[in-house]
Formats: structure tokens, C-alpha cells, sequence
């Protein structure tokens, strides 16, 4: 109990401390005299206790009244990212339901669920999304082959959330965009029913997809190519799913808070019926791609504080290369981002060759110079929302 009296009484301290501050820089910043309130409701902040910060109250109005009142004053971001991180610390740390972590600027509460803020509609990013959309488009015209597009999904994206907020800008941005793809374009995204399923599906420490996750998306897209490449076959069915016990995955939002002792996940392996063995290329060395296999031989809990989710599905590579041989007599190219990791080798099981090629880091990718070098039959993009909507790192060069 002393302890407790302690730690809480720090806590007020320097929060408080923080508060006066953000706020006493707040008093000398310059006043913007242009700033556009186009696309958000102006808000006060709400009112900071600890009561307020407990039941939600405080993060759910936070991000808002700080972009509407300090919008465009970029030297007190990092301030505000600081206590930022440390709310979530606080909050994450007293809440007993097991609760998605995040940021404190980007969460709202549902129910008894702390979860990611709805998406804000801005008629400048919808732009940004038809663009996307019609660059997608000039790939499909310029290829000969079929282009299948499977997009990723955010919780603040899904139908059954209650409030218009949760659902108005991500319906708008997936009708640009879906309406201004070509008709010839498969267009296919992740679905998630419910709460449970979300939470069953993404760690609660990063934003990535657990094994689940990964499955559902692998399904749906064997499922799509199925349809004109019937000889790929049907997803493969699990037969074992393998969780790693002794293995704690702290995601990235428990590493940039500093929760390393309470915000942990587990790390599981799907286990595919029937999967041949491939002959693996990392950007172009024969090569595993991640450690899957230590850490099934045992060899995973010697790694400590490591990122388990890059160590056991491997990451960071532009290409990697799946060879099964004579397998279906198809070949692929699968463009992606870190959220395919745990699914490559069973989506590459359905083909003969499979390239799966990451634009982050595949700086020199031109796709007109592949298809001319690579015997491909298949071209697939699987994609977090973002990534496939609004960066430019993922804007595809044709010469």
C-alpha cells in the first residue's frame, strides 16, 4: 500500500509537472495567422484527472483538441509525444481488461475496449486515394497479367463499431477508390466481425497481425487468384498451431513506451497441410527467411528483448524468392509490406516461383524491367490501409 501511495503520488508530480510545461511553451509559441479547421470540429480540451484518464475520457478528446488548437506549431509535437507515451504507460498499466496498447493521441474508448481513433476525412487525402487508384490502374493497362489488390483493414474501418464517426471517411476513402479501379482490377479486404475477432487477430502490442490474422488474409487471397488460376488450389488447412510460451513479443508500442515487464504478446506458428519445401532466396543469397525453425528446435526463448515478430518471420529484405520447383506451373509476384511476413511461404506454396517484393526497401524495383526478366503469371498486392492508399513509397514505377 505504501508503495502504491508512492508511485501514485510520483506520478502526479511529474505529470503535472509535464502539464505546466507544454503548457508554459504553449504561452511563447507563435500564432499561426493561416490554419485549416476544414475537416475537424474545433474542441476544448477535456478536463485532465486521473479519473479522466482512467475511464478513457481524457484520450478520447485529447488528439483532437490538441491538432485543433495547436495545429501546424511543429516544435511542441515532441513534447506532446512525449507525455503522449507516458499516458499510455499510465493508462495501459491500471487497466486490468486486456486492452490493445496505444497511443494515448490515437485512442478512443468502446465499451470496456481502449481502441484506435477514427479515421478523419480530409478531401485532400481522398484525392491522394483516387491517385493511388489510377496509378493501380495505368499497372493494370501496362501488364498482361491479372492484378489482385487485397487491402488491410483498421479497426476504425469495420461496419459494426456504433457511431457515424467510425465509419463515414473509411467508407468514403474504399468508394474512391474501389469506384475509380478498373473493372478488370480484383479488388478483395480483410473482414472482422467483431471485437473478439480483432483482438484474436492483431498483437495488442503492435499493429501487425498475429498467426490468425496472417491466415485470414493468406485464405482470402488464394481464394480470389482460385478463381481465374483454379489449378493454384484451394488455402491450405491448419493442421497445428504452436505457441511459443516462454517467448514474450514486445510490439512496437510497448517498446516506445518502455513496457517491457507488463505489455507482452505471444508469438504462435500455423502449422499448413501439406506444404512442399522451397528453396529460399534473401535478396538473392539461398537463405531461410527468419527463424521459425529455432525457435520450433527450441532455440527461441534464448532471445531476449529481441523483435521477435522480425527474428521469427523475417523482415527487412526487398526481395525474397519462394523456388518450389514443378509445383502448379504458375508464378507470381506478390508486392507487400511487412504485415505478408507470416503468410509468404503459404501463399508461395500455391505457386511454382514466387517473388515477394517490398518497396521500402527495394529502392530500385521497376516494374516494367521484372516482368521483362522474371516469368510471371501472377501479380498481387496485399497492403496495410495506408500504405496502399495514402504512400508514396508504394507508388509503382513503370518506364
Amino acid at each position: 500500500m505504501r508503495f502504491e501511495k508512492i508511485r501514485n503520488s510520483v506520478f502526479i508530480i511529474v505529470f503535472f509537472g509535464a502539464l505546466v510545461l507544454v503548457n508554459g511553451l504553449m504561452l511563447f509559441a507563435p500564432k499561426n495567422t493561416e490554419v485549416d479547421f476544414e475537416y475537424r470540429e474545433l474542441a476544448s480540451f477535456p478536463k485532465i484527472t486521473l479519473e479522466s484518464l482512467y475511464d478513457g475520457s481524457f484520450q478520447t478528446g485529447f488528439e483532437t483538441a490538441y491538432a485543433d488548437q495547436f495545429y501546424g506549431r511543429g516544435f511542441l509535437v515532441k513534447w506532446q509525444t512525449r507525455l503522449d507515451y507516458f499516458l499510455t504507460k499510465y493508462v495501459s498499466y491500471f487497466n486490468q481488461t486486456q486492452n490493445k496498447l496505444i497511443p494515448v493521441r490515437e485512442v478512443s474508448k468502446y465499451n470496456e475496449h481502449y481502441i484506435e481513433s477514427p479515421l478523419y476525412y480530409s478531401e485532400s487525402l481522398n484525392d491522394v486515394v483516387k491517385q493511388h487508384a489510377i496509378m493501380y490502374n495505368k499497372v493494370a493497362n501496362f501488364m498482361d497479367q491479372p492484378l489482385f489488390i487485397y487491402k488491410n483493414l483498421l479497426l476504425s474501418e469495420v461496419d459494426w463499431l456504433e457511431g457515424q464517426d467510425y465509419q463515414e471517411a473509411s467508407k468514403i476513402y474504399k468508394e474512391t477508390f474501389t469506384s475509380t479501379l478498373d473493372d478488370d482490377i480484383y479488388f478483395g479486404e480483410m473482414q472482422i466481425n467483431n471485437y473478439d475477432e480483432y483482438y484474436q487477430y492483431f498483437y495488442k502490442t503492435d499493429l501487425h497481425h498475429t498467426a490468425d490474422g496472417a491466415y485470414v488474409a493468406y485464405t482470402d487471397l488464394i481464394e480470389m487468384i482460385n478463381e481465374v488460376f483454379p489449378q493454384i488450389g484451394h488455402p491450405r488447412s491448419v493442421t497445428q498451431k504452436v505457441c511459443f510460451e516462454d517467448v514474450y513479443y514486445r510490439g512496437s508500442y510497448a517498446r516506445r513506451t518502455g513496457m517491457y515487464s507488463r505489455a507482452t504478446d505471444q508469438i504462435c506458428d500455423l502449422i499448413i497441410e501439406g506444404a512442399p519445401q522451397a528453396t529460399t532466396y534473401v535478396d538473392g543469397l539461398e537463405k531461410e527467411n527468419g527463424d521459425r525453425y529455432a525457435y520450433h528446435n527450441g532455440y527461441g526463448p534464448g532471445y531476449k528483448d529481441i523483435h521477435h515478430y522480425d527474428a521469427f518471420y523475417g523482415g527487412y529484405a526487398g526481395e525474397i524468392k519462394y523456388d518450389y520447383g514443378e509445383n502448379t506451373g504458375i508464378n507470381a509476384l506478390f508486392l507487400v509490406d511487412s504485415f505478408s511476413n507470416p503468410m509468404n511461404g503459404w501463399f508461395a506454396s500455391h505457386f511454382d516461383e514466387t517473388y515477394i517484393i517490398d518497396l521500402r526497401l527495394n529502392h530500385d524495383f521497376m516494374l516494367s524491367d521484372f516482368l521483362k526478366e522474371h516469368d510471371i503469371d501472377v501479380v498481387a498486392v496485399y497492403l496495410y490501409y495506408d500504405r496502399l492508399y495514402f504512400s508514396d513509397q508504394y507508388l509503382i514505377d513503370i518506364q
